[in-house]
């Protein structure tokens, strides 16, 4: 029988092997590992740099220089269930971009990611300069940290599609957006990049967007849209069109804490010191159906695609802990106006996504 067995599987990854010469076969990273299940696990040795040694920090995402006491956030690590995971360090971000550009393309979550990214590189490589990455009629700044010949370019795109500001509609801002058409800068900068990232799904779901398909007005819902928007992306990524040549990932959905349920906090804010309880995670993704829904049509459209997926949802669910919260700038002392339970504080959770995405590229 075990005979047999090892006829029948050495046919089939030769089948394989003959099909992927044919037609040719998807990209896969080597590193499978199902990141959704798994656990945040206690870390003294992080963060892996601080706000005053990183100098790509914006002053609103710099928590603990604007004066929040705690840094326990920083604290921790994602450990997921079924798989051992490569520890992120600097130096081995830093070897694994070498001699690379990387691109992240998305919405301000990519650009705090991308900050991310840049203070781990930056803590390998300190002698770090401005970069100017000019093609076609696309021009960006990025850095470039010459010891390892690394170039990292934030390139900010709401939506990753073609969009077009339209005239506001009763003092609401609108866009039109080419659900069969890329942000031209995208195209314009694939065929020089060794690495595209790319993250945006917040700008999907307010209802300030016109859908576009050949020329012409749709109507459909949000998410529909999105999957359209999101399949054009991984067509065009993938296709000789694109003359791209390199790895490209799509990160996860980042989900918001506007509705935390911790007593005593109200509705609208995240303000907490610790990360949710087990029972508490999955009362935040019964509520958040817009996220879920996002996060679904991601896992369809890009399964056995040669985009790579990092499913950073289920991990960030737990952490409301980790977000802005009204540690932002108000003259040095905590916006009590404002609570921002989108975006990051960085050193945390951010860097627990820069370490799947390290994984996934090696």
């Amino acid at each position: 029988m075990a005979e047999k067995y090892r006829f029948e599987y050495s046919v089939s990854a030769l089948l394989i092997f003959i099909h992927c010469l044919v037609v040719g076969c998807a990209a896969q990273s080597p590193w499978t590992c199902d990141i959704s299940k798994g656990k945040w696990v206690a870390d003294s040795k992080l963060p892996l740099y601080t706000g005053s040694s990183c100098p790509y920090i914006r002053t609103s995402q710099n928590c603990l220089k604007q004066g929040r006491p705690d840094m326990s956030f920083q604290k921790y690590r994602w450990q997921p269930r079924t798989c051992s995971v490569k520890r992120l360090s600097p130096r081995g971000l830093a070897e694994l971009f070498r001699g690379k550009l990387v691109l992240v393309f998305g919405d301000s979550l990519s650009k705090n990611f991308a900050a991310s990214l840049q203070c781990v590189l930056h803590a390998a490589d300190p002698t770090v300069k401005a970069y100017r990455l000019a093609q076609k009629k696309t021009a960006e700044w990025g850095v470039e940290f010459p010891a390892y010949g690394v170039r990292l370019v934030s390139v900010f795109s709401n939506w990753l599609n073609n969009a077009t500001a339209l005239p506001d509609r009763n003092g609401i801002e609108q866009h039109r957006i080419d659900l069969d058409g890329l942000d031209q800068r995208i195209k314009d900068l694939l065929p020089i990049a060794d690495v595209v990232i790319f993250q945006a799904t917040a700008w999907w779901m307010p209802p300030i967007n016109r859908w576009y398909v050949g020329g012409k007005e749709v109507q459909m819902k949000a998410t529909a849209a999105y999957e359209r928007g999101l399949t054009t992306l991984r067509d065009y990524v993938a296709g000789s069109r694109s003359g791209f040549k390199g790895r490209a990932v799509v990160m996860g959905v980042s989900p918001p804490h506007y509705n935390v349920p911790v007593a005593g906090v109200k509705k609208g804010s995240c303000k907490v010191n610790a990360m949710l309880s087990s029972a508490q995670t999955t009362t935040v993704r019964s509520g958040d159906n817009s996220s879920s829904e996002l996060r679904a049509i991601q896992q369809r459209v890009l399964a056995g695609s040669a985009l790579a997926y990092v499913d950073v949802k289920p991990m960030s669910d737990w952490r409301p802990d980790a977000h802005i919260q009204n540690w932002s700038v108000k003259g040095g002392a905590p916006d009590t106006k404002k609570n921002d339970c989108l975006h990051w504080c960085e050193g945390g959770v951010t860097d627990a996504w820069a370490e799947m995405l390290f994984n996934t590229l090696q």
